[in-house]
């Protein structure tokens, strides 16, 4: 994995604009591989992770999130890909807590990312 800027900012605080966005290679599909942007300041750290939608358990995602968790250390995690975690975040918990790790592969990132959060004692919820 790499940490990459993305294309046109000039500052930490810089908003990535609609062009910016439109013309980044995760925006329009062209880019399979995860990226990670990280912006760091006064000893705190925001780490974006994007990767395509997978749950297939030969997938190099799986073990790129699983590096980067560990790395991150978080003390929060927002999971992309699941809209209705936040009104069911109980029942999550409660599905999650007798899987192992593996088991949540063919469910796809969002829910091997909240397991490992759940085992790592990290809160998690969906912004969307």
């Amino acid at each position: 994995m790499t940490l990459e800027r993305i294309p046109g900012l000039q500052n930490e605080g810089d908003i990535l604009t609609d062009a910016q966005y439109t013309e980044h290679p995760f925006a329009t599909g062209e880019m399979g591989k995860v990226y990670r942007y990280e912006i760091k300041g006064n000893g705190k750290s925001i780490l974006f992770f994007g990767s395509p939608h997978v749950n297939s358990p030969d997938s190099y995602v799986f073990q790129d999130i699983a590096t980067a968790f560990q790395q991150a250390k978080p003390d929060m995690v927002y999971i992309e890909g699941w809209r209705e975690l936040n009104d069911r975040k109980y029942e999550a918990k409660l599905a999650l807590k007798d899987h192992t790790l593996e088991d949540t592969i063919p469910d796809g990132e969002p829910r091997f990312t909240a397991k490992l959060a759940m085992d790592a004692g990290t809160d998690f919820e969906s912004p969307e």
